[in-house]
């Protein structure tokens, strides 16, 4: 079936620029209508193929703004979520900063108390060490006055020594004194036996004589 000029126009300008077309055939009753139409529709379908164009690309424009939408959705859902994570960190570095700052407060505690011990430390050395210079001053006084008593009881001791051995001559000297007195003591009393012997023969004798003689 062919169509007419007019339709083949209502085909290719479409059905909303056909007003117009038909506006300017009211206005125009000559026979330069089908040109001005010719013209007019060069002019139309340039700017439908534009206005085409432009339908697409806002349709495109759409769903890539859909699409960036979808991804700025999904951007912001992830920064939410690296927020969320961002304020576990930071509180998490929070309580390393606290628990940092409190290990920092118990290091100088122990180093303060371990700095006072030392000092302590050091002044019961200091202490002990003059104590122990005094004990020592006092080990050489005792140690003087005992090698001091010790001279003078080996002095004393040599002393009864001496007296013992000097003692020990005398009674040697008065035992053998004695014995020598004992032998002479025998002796006298041997003679003195004797003598005695010879008186009582010389009595007796004399005795004899004189009744001899009555």
């Amino acid at each position: 079936m062919m169509m007419s000029p007019h339709q083949k126009i209502k085909v290719m300008v479409g059905d909303q620029n056909v007003g117009i077309i038909r506006l300017i055939r009211l206005v125009c009753h000559c026979s330069w209508c089908y040109v001005l139409e010719i013209c007019l529709l060069c002019l139309i379908l340039p700017i439908h193929g534009s206005l085409s164009s432009i339908d697409d690309q806002t349709r495109q424009l759409a769903q890539t703004s859909k699409d960036v939408e979808q991804r700025v959705n999904t951007v912001l859902e992830h920064s939410q979520s690296i927020y969320e994570q961002s304020l576990k960190v930071s509180d998490s570095q929070m309580e390393l900063h606290n628990g940092q700052i409190k290990m920092s407060e118990r290091i100088y505690e122990g180093m303060s108390m371990l700095n006072e011990s030392d000092n302590k430390l050091g002044e019961e050395m200091v202490s002990l060490r003059s104590e122990a210079v005094e004990i020592e001053k006092e080990i050489g006084k005792v140690g003087d006055a005992m090698f001091m008593k010790m001279n003078s009881l080996q002095s004393k001791a040599n002393d009864i020594e001496n007296i013992t051995e000097t003692s020990l001559d005398r009674q040697k000297q008065l035992l053998e004194s004695q014995s020598s007195t004992l032998k002479v003591l025998r002796t006298v009393t041997r003679f003195q036996s004797q003598a005695l012997e010879e008186s009582r023969g010389s009595l007796q004798q004399l005795i004899k004589l004189g009744q001899s003689q009555q």
